[in-house]
């Protein structure tokens, strides 16, 4: 497994964890939380493809952002491995699915702004989280995964796991937070929640995800398409 961009160091003292440039109190290492689970898609090509020293400025530069995001807010962690990014909550309250469902949204439209196409999931249940052991296991994690790989779409897919939550927070605003409608699977359209990453500004979204058309061909391209009729039929509503 390749080395993490994120600097995720071990601590003597097993209450910090030293993520990044912060260090804080770990978080409990086995108990109900979110997870989301994020991949950048085309990575062994883009490396096999673009220079190291170009590549490696660029996810710099999208790592520089992410802690940003991520710094601002203690309850939400974050580890990378490689091409796959996992957001792990404290616990599983509404509050946690808040915090990270907007921490997930921010690292989305950055990844797309900085022209690295991603897709993901979220799911719900007992995890093991212990980052200063890079400890990570749990069956939210492989629902996540799983799910993701069958997205055609960039966007983040709610599993049934975490969607009972998810629809909790329907009624503090509708759109805030998920969108449910029939989304790009392998198998076709699929009636499913998503997290809305681009419901902040959907006409910039669309043209962050124009701007990736120029990098890829052939299937690639429909990833771009279901995306962006997406977004679409969001700001339709």
């Amino acid at each position: 497994m390749e080395n993490s961009i994120f600097d995720i160091s071990k601590s003597t003292d097993s209450r910090v964890v030293v993520s990044g440039d912060r260090i804080q109190e770990s978080l409990v290492e086995t108990t109900e939380r979110f997870v989301v689970f994020l991949d950048i898609m085309g990575f062994k090509d883009t490396v096999a493809r673009e220079s190291h020293d170009r590549l490696r400025d660029q996810l710099t530069g999208f790592n520089e952002r992410v802690m940003e995001i991520i710094n601002q807010e203690p309850d939400v962690e974050i580890t990378q491995f490689s091409d796959s990014i996992f957001l792990f909550t404290r616990d599983g309250g509404k509050e946690d699915l808040k915090l990270i469902t907007e921490k997930t949204q921010e690292i989305f439209f950055e990844a797309i702004n900085s022209k690295l196409p991603m897709k993901g999931a979220m799911a719900y249940g007992k995890t093991t989280c212990n980052l200063a052991k890079h400890l990570f296991f749990g069956q939210p994690i492989v629902d996540a995964y799983l799910l993701e790989e069958d997205v055609k779409y960039y966007g983040i897919v709610v599993h049934h796991t975490a969607e009972q939550q998810a629809s909790a927070l329907l009624g503090d605003d509708v759109h805030h937070y998920f969108y449910e409608h029939p989304l790009p699977f392998r198998d076709g359209l699929i009636n499913h929640k998503e997290c809305a990453w681009y419901k902040k500004n959907p006409q910039q979204a669309i043209t962050n995800v124009e701007n990736i058309r120029m990098q890829v061909s052939d299937s690639p391209r429909r990833y771009i398409d279901n995306t962006v009729r997406v977004i679409q039929e969001y700001t339709a509503m």
